[in-house]
């Protein structure tokens, strides 16, 4: 793969990120997790293969909402490691690796 074309970037102002500073705050934990999954997945697994779409969603859309619902409560910590392994078992299909964590 190449890429080509020209990037410019400016600095701007810190107090600018900051919205994305506190979702990142707020947020962090759960994409942690989500990355650890990948993680184990990956080292077993040399191919990904996702589906295009579970009940009519591509995989970030679940996630973006799963992210928001474990922010604000409504999932709860001991539920969260459960539901993010079952949402990305339903996209990269039959594992057996993955089949137990359901």
């Amino acid at each position: 793969m190449e890429e080509k074309g020209i990037n410019s970037y400016s600095r701007i102002d810190d107090k600018n990120c900051a919205p994305a500073k506190i979702w990142w705050e707020k947020n962090s934990q759960f994409w942690m997790k989500v990355k650890s999954v990948w993680d184990q997945y990956l080292d077993t697994h040399t191919l990904v293969a996702l589906k295009d779409k579970v009940d009519g969603k591509v995989m970030h859309e679940n996630l973006v909402v799963m992210a928001s619902e474990y922010a604000s409560g409504k999932i709860l910590p001991a539920d969260i490691d459960r539901q993010i392994q079952s949402s990305f078992i339903k996209y990269v299909g039959d594992n057996k690796k993955f089949a137990k964590l359901q």
